[in-house]
């Protein structure tokens, strides 16, 4: 797997076995990489691509973001509806399929009721089931808590799970966790086969097994 960047005209490969880590040491070139990454993210652009092989994948299926802590948060109307989806699959193959369809059916005969009695000609959606009843009581994935470290492996996990992304991009990140925290979250990503690259503007002593490629003010790439 590899990062194509048009612009500076570079490959990164990326290494699933260890952390990986581009340097851009131009605060110019820094800043355009950043926002041709947040750019391609939200399909503005196409100036960074992801390629396995020769082959192009679809950058926003498998690739993820982080700028600070505030990143960790499961507001994309995809997440709800895959965890939706997983739910649902969960409950009708079990017994509690059938008591979410009384307690459904039960409701309806409450509104009926309350037509009667109110004398309202109340309007309802008749085909309120198990999807209506998850969001009439909000259920949503809880946001991570803890350290950085521990809210991007809650993270991860979930968002791997439900919409299948394993690229973790990390933009000036480093700053928020300590040099055990950068092991304990590369360990945990290799092991759950999660492809870590944290983009840094200087160099960074991180004691492990790094992907490193740096490219320096002068634009020069050193490997």
């Amino acid at each position: 797997m590899k990062l194509r960047y048009y612009r500076l005209n570079i490959d990164f490969d990326i290494c699933e076995d260890r952390a990986n880590i581009v340097i851009i040491e131009n605060p110019y070139e820094l800043e355009k990489c950043i926002l041709a990454l947040d750019d391609r993210i939200n399909k503005r652009t196409e100036d960074i691509e992801l390629f396995d092989g020769s082959e192009k994948e679809d950058f926003c299926k498998k690739v993820t973001l982080f700028f600070s802590p505030l990143d960790f948060k499961y507001d994309k109307k995809e997440v709800q509806k895959k965890l939706f989806n997983e739910l649902l699959e969960d409950i009708q193959s079990s017994k509690d399929s059938e008591d979410l369809n009384i307690i459904c059916a039960k409701f309806f005969e409450v509104l009926d009721k309350l037509q009667i009695t109110t004398d309202y000609d109340l309007d309802f959606d008749e085909n309120f089931g198990p999807v209506g009843l998850l969001k009439s009581f909000d259920v949503h994935l809880k946001a991570p808590e803890g350290r950085f470290v521990e809210k991007f492996i809650e993270y991860s996990n979930n968002i791997n799970r439900l919409l299948g992304k394993d690229i973790f991009i990390f933009i000036s990140c480093i700053k928020y966790m300590s040099e055990e925290d950068i092991k304990f979250l590369v360990e945990h990503s290799v092991y759950k086969g999660l492809k870590i690259v944290f983009i840094e503007n200087m160099q960074v002593d991180l004691k492990l097994d790094i992907n490193e490629y740096i490219i320096d003010n002068d634009l020069c790439e050193l490997h």
